[in-house]
């Protein structure tokens, strides 16, 4: 295990947030107050990059102090001339899209000033940039901006510009009369995004935070400047504008979630026939959130599903543990799909993955969250996990498997103490993994 950044943490709401680029691996977080170098450090939005062959770290701090949340981590792009482009916002607390681009191809340590792009939306979140060269090479930013749903920027001299493209998704704030809402905020989508680099991107996507609404995921294609079904039958247009009518309901339903059942989106991934693989959490039980934080989280689990072309194939893929704190209840450690091995899972929990019994650290007597390694044989009806921790001291936490070396597998997560989205004592560690 190799610490790469003393304080670094990320949620998993941006693509691609680690990449594998000729023989480094090159990832971006956020510093918290907690963590090495205090508050001085807090909100620095980073990137790290290591070489495999000299073994050198480089971290580049792209905005200083820009604010101390987890969710302003970039999504990093790879240009066509090998210069890397990094995308950053702040958690929806003004709307400024930022980017800045390395001066040299395939290396961080030098990156030329920070761009900024004001969307039509006051409030901003996340990024996910993706190529579609069949249009030419035009960029796509899926993003949170108009309304709190998904939308998306363009850019089409690869990524030197930005403009508004349009709005993905319409959810708007459940009323009392669904009886799947909650009352606790919403109109929040949550997406994942898989591009295949030429014609499509993929959309996985609930309705809303689970805090708000007992979920179901689903899944759309983005293509063609069409949305489609997961068969490929045509929904409607791709907004050009800031309002769409098509509904995260109306793309296709992986798992119907219920009030019992409230699931999240974890990871998307395609397989080499372009065909989607995902991870996704479901709080099994009570889940219902109650203010004072007392109720719901205790029971997480992991859920894997692949699509063959015309059906989902949906199977219980390990047991998650319990919530990480209290009125995040669906806050799992999450589970991570590899690039290019549909096989293939790293996950984080606090429960022996196949019985569920909670995970005790013989060196401290405390419940922990380690990392497993998942393999499935049979499409994932069932699954073997080999740990890759154990009797951890400190939670190990939000596992990626960066993608760009089909040759190289690289394990990256967080290890450390998360107390919330906004304080923690996180480093980033890393393992490579020669059995996958």
């Amino acid at each position: 295990m190799l610490t790469l950044n003393d304080n670094a943490g990320w949620c998993w709401y941006q693509n691609e947030r680690a990449i594998l680029l000729n023989g480094k691996l090159i990832f971006g977080s956020c510093a918290s107050a907690p963590g090495a170098g205090g508050a001085e450090r807090a909100g620095n939005i980073e990137l790290t990059q290591y070489d495999f062959a000299s073994g050198g770290i480089v971290r580049t701090v792209l905005h200083e102090r820009l604010e101390e949340d987890d969710h302003n981590v970039p999504a990093l792009y790879v240009r066509q001339d090998g210069r890397v482009v990094a995308m950053y916002t702040k958690h929806s607390s003004d709307g400024l899209k930022r980017y800045r681009i390395s001066e040299r191809p395939g290396d961080i340590t030098a990156m030329r000033p920070e761009q900024t792009m004001q969307g039509p939306a006051s409030g901003v979140c996340y990024s996910n940039v993706y190529r579609m060269a069949d249009e030419g090479g035009r960029l796509y930013d899926f993003h949170r901006s108009i309304g709190a749903n998904p939308n998306y920027n363009v850019s089409d001299d690869d990524g030197l510009t930005w403009r508004y493209g349009g709005r993905l998704l319409n959810w708007p704030k459940p009323t009392a009369a669904d009886p799947k809402y909650t009352g606790m905020d919403g109109a929040r989508p949550y997406a994942r995004y898989a591009g295949d680099g030429r014609a499509s991107v993929h959309v996985f996507v609930t309705e809303d935070h689970p805090r708000a609404y007992d979920n179901s995921v689903y899944h759309g294609i983005v293509r063609g400047g069409q949305i489609l079904a997961s068969d490929g039958t045509p929904l409607g247009p791709l907004s050009r504008t800031q309002e769409t009518a098509i509904k995260p309901t109306d793309l296709t339903c992986v798992y119907g979630g219920d009030a019992d059942h409230v699931a999240w989106c974890t990871d998307i991934r395609l397989d080499p026939a372009g065909l989607p693989y995902v991870a996704f959490s479901v709080q099994h039980g009570d889940g219902k959130f109650r203010t004072d934080g007392t109720a719901g989280g205790e029971d997480l689990r992991y859920y894997y599903g692949r699509f063959d072309g015309k059906t989902w194939h949906v199977h219980p893929l390990a047991y998650a543990g319990h919530r990480l704190y209290a009125r995040e209840n669906d806050y799992s450690g999450l589970v991570a799909l590899h690039p290019y091995r549909s096989d293939v899972v790293y996950l984080s929990t606090s429960s022996d993955p196949a019985t569920g019994d909670p995970l005790i650290s013989r060196s401290d007597g405390n419940r922990h969250y380690e990392l497993y390694r998942g393999v499935t044989a049979d499409g994932g009806r069932s699954w073997t996990f080999t740990a890759l921790t154990s009797d951890s001291t400190v939670d190990n936490l939000r596992p990626i498997v960066p993608p760009g070396d089909p040759s190289r597998t690289v394990v990256l997560w967080c290890r450390g103490k998360l107390e919330t989205y906004t304080q923690y004592d996180l480093q980033a560690v890393m393992i490579e993994d020669a059995f996958a």
